[in-house]
C-alpha cells in the first residue's frame, strides 16, 4: 500500500510513519495489524504539524497517541507511563516518594481514596477512605485514569495541592489544601496485645513487606505470641510477589490465588509452607484492596484464619509493568485473579466472616492507641480459641 506524503510533512513525522510501513512491508507486524489505516495516521499527524493553531512537536503528539491507545481499553488500571510517571511508580514501590501519601483507585468513574498513609500529609489533612476526588487544583478529574490522577496529585516536596472532595453523607463538596512532602512508607508495625496475642499491621505490599512481616512474626513469637491479628485495613495492595511471599507465612500448603489470562488459561500460585498454624484473625475494611484481598481471600478459603471487619474494596485485576527500554513503560491488565475456591471478587469485594462496623468517626488504629471495635472483636475471637485449645 502506497503512502502519499506532502512535502511539507516534517522529517520527524515522515520517519515515524515510514517506520510503520517498513514494518508492514517486511512482514514483522502481526497479521491482525496489517489492515490498520496508517495512511490516515500520517495525514492526521501532518495536519497537526502544519495547521494546528498552537505549535507542538511530533514527539508530543506521539506521547498522546501512546496514552490514547491504553485509554481506549476503558480500563482505569491500564496506562502508558511516560518517563516521569514510570519513575514515580518505581519510587512508590520502593517505599519512598514525594506526594501527599494516599492510595487511590477508581470506582464508578470516580477517583476514590482507598486509604491515606499513616503519618503523611493526607492523613493529617483529614482525607478518609471512600472519599471521592473530583478536582485537583480546579481541574475536573472525573473519568480520568488512576495514573493521570496520581500524576496531578503528586509533585515536589513543599508545594501545595488543592483537592475537591465528595464525602459520603455530605451534601457539599469539601476543599482541602495539602502540602506535599517526602513520604517514606514503612509497611509494617507490630506489638503485643497482652501476654499472648501478636498484632501486625501491614499497610502496603511494597518491596519491604515480606521481610518486615517475617521479622515481626519471629519477634512476636519470641515475646510469647500464641495467636495473631493481621491488620490489612486500609491496605491498597501493590506488588504481587510480595503478596505471595507474605501469604506463605500464614497459609498452609495449597493454593493462594489463581490467575486467569486472556485465553482462559489459569495459573495457580501455591503455598509450600506449613503456614502459621496458630489462631489467626485478619482485619479487613473497604480500604483492603488488590494484593491484600488476595491474602485475605486465601486465608478465608483455606480456613487458616477468621476475617473480621467490613467488606473489602473489590479489585480483582492483575497488572503487568512492561519496561519499554526508553525510560517509559506500559502498565497493562493481563489477568484477573480468583481466590483458592474460585471466587471472582472484582467489584464485589470479600465479605468478612464476622461483620463489625466501626463507630461513626472511629478510624483503624494500633491497639496501643486504644482498642477500636474491630480490634476488640478480634481479641475476643482469639481469646475464645486460645481458651478452647488449652
Amino acid at each position: 500500500m502506497a503512502i502519499v506524503l506532502s512535502l511539507a510533512l516534517s522529517l520527524a513525522t515522515y520517519t515515524a510513519v515510514s517506520a510503520y510501513y517498513r514494518i508492514l512491508i517486511y512482514g514483522s507486524v502481526p497479521t491482525e495489524l496489517r489492515h490498520l489505516d496508517f495512511e490516515k495516521f500520517a495525514k492526521i499527524m501532518h495536519l497537526i504539524n502544519t495547521r494546528y493553531l498552537k505549535e507542538t512537536t511530533p514527539e508530543a503528539v506521539m506521547e498522546g497517541v501512546f496514552k490514547g491507545m491504553l485509554m481506549s481499553l476503558g480500563d482505569p488500571y491500564s496506562a502508558y507511563l511516560d518517563a516521569s510517571q514510570y519513575r514515580d511508580m518505581l519510587e512508590k514501590a520502593s517505599g519512598t516518594y514525594s506526594g501527599i501519601g494516599v492510595y487511590i483507585g477508581q470506582r464508578g468513574g470516580f477517583i476514590t481514596i482507598i486509604a491515606p498513609i499513616k503519618g503523611t500529609p493526607a492523613e493529617r489533612g483529614g482525607l478518609l477512605s471512600g472519599d471521592r476526588i473530583v478536582q485537583v487544583d480546579g481541574k475536573d478529574i472525573v473519568g480520568v485514569s488512576v495514573d493521570e490522577a496520581v500524576q496531578l496529585i503528586r509533585g515536589r516536596e513543599g508545594t501545595p495541592v488543592r483537592l475537591t472532595i465528595v464525602r459520603e453523607g455530605n451534601d457539599r463538596t469539601l476543599e482541602v489544601e495539602i502540602v506535599r512532602a517526602t513520604v517514606e512508607v514503612n509497611p509494617v508495625e507490630y506489638e503485643m496485645v497482652g501476654a499472648d496475642i501478636g498484632y501486625i499491621r501491614l499497610t502496603v505490599f511494597n518491596e519491604h513487606a515480606s521481610a518486615n512481616v517475617k521479622s515481626a512474626i519471629e519477634e512476636l513469637k519470641a515475646r510469647g505470641a500464641k495467636a495473631f491479628i493481621l491488620d490489612l485495613r486500609q491496605n491498597p495492595g501493590m506488588l504481587l510477589d510480595q503478596c505471595l511471599e507474605v501469604a506463605e507465612f500464614f497459609i498452609p500448603q495449597g493454593p493462594i490465588v489463581h490467575t486467569v489470562y486472556r485465553d482462559g488459561t489459569k495459573e495457580t500460585f501455591s503455598s509450600k509452607t506449613p503456614g502459621l498454624n496458630m489462631p489467626l484473625v485478619v482485619l479487613i475494611d473497604q480500604g483492603t484492596a488488590s494484593a491484600s484481598e488476595i491474602v485475605a481471600g486465601a486465608i478465608q478459603d483455606s480456613r487458616a484464619g477468621i476475617l473480621v471487619g467490613t467488606r473489602t474494596f473489590g479489585k480483582g485485576l492483575v497488572q503487568s509493568l512492561i519496561d519499554l527500554r526508553d525510560g517509559t513503560a506500559v502498565k497493562l491488565t493481563t489477568s484477573k485473579y480468583l481466590t483458592p475456591a474460585g471466587r471472582d471478587i472484582h467489584d464485589e469485594g470479600i465479605s468478612p466472616d464476622i461483620q463489625v462496623n466501626l463507630e461513626e468517626g472511629e478510624t483503624p488504629r494500633m491497639p496501643s492507641q486504644g482498642l477500636d471495635r474491630q480490634v476488640e472483636a478480634a481479641i475476643t475471637v482469639l481469646r475464645s480459641q486460645l481458651k478452647a485449645g488449652s
